[in-house]
């Protein structure tokens, strides 16, 4: 449910080994609600921090050597596709990406050297691409205020 959520979506992974999944579980046990609405509120920081964060390519228009346009980039692709479900008494929240290649700019990607791109017209130079980790650095973020916000609703 929603403790799994909060548990498994990288906002409880470090409060494991930092003690606060019994705040977590006393919460819980407290009120239903204000774990639901502790849940929620990390739930939209962690959607718009990710927001944030999230690398969006220039656009651009590639043309060959005559000056014809032979294709266009869109920038903002992988920020359109983020995602995210709010946590409810019966199903666990998430927040993600839903375009095929945001693993790979998350945690990098190795690429053919020397293989040629037509779309941007030019060869591949580096054997790996590294990754830009902006939904780890989101996650991150959100964690110190999700810690807080369940002490607070803790100590009413």
């Amino acid at each position: 449910g929603i403790r799994d959520f909060c548990l498994s979506r990288g906002l409880g992974d470090v409060y494991k080994r930092q003690g606060v999944q019994p705040l977590l579980a006393k919460l819980e046990e407290k009120s239903q609600a204000d774990f639901l609405g502790c849940c929620k509120r990390a739930t939209l920081l962690l959607r718009n921090n990710a927001r944030k964060k999230t690398p969006v390519a220039e656009s651009t228009v590639y043309k060959n050597r005559k000056g014809e346009v032979i294709g266009q980039h869109k920038g903002g692709g992988l920020r359109r596709s983020l995602r995210v479900s709010m946590p409810s008494v019966s199903s666990p929240g998430e927040v993600g990406y839903i375009i095929h290649y945001a693993p790979h700019v998350e945690y990098g990607h190795r690429q053919k050297i020397g293989r040629y791109v037509p779309q941007i017209g030019k060869r591949l130079k580096a054997s790996f691409v590294p990754g830009q980790y902006f939904l780890k650095d989101a996650v991150g973020e959100t964690r110190p205020v999700f810690q807080r916000d369940i002490k607070e609703a803790l100590k009413k």
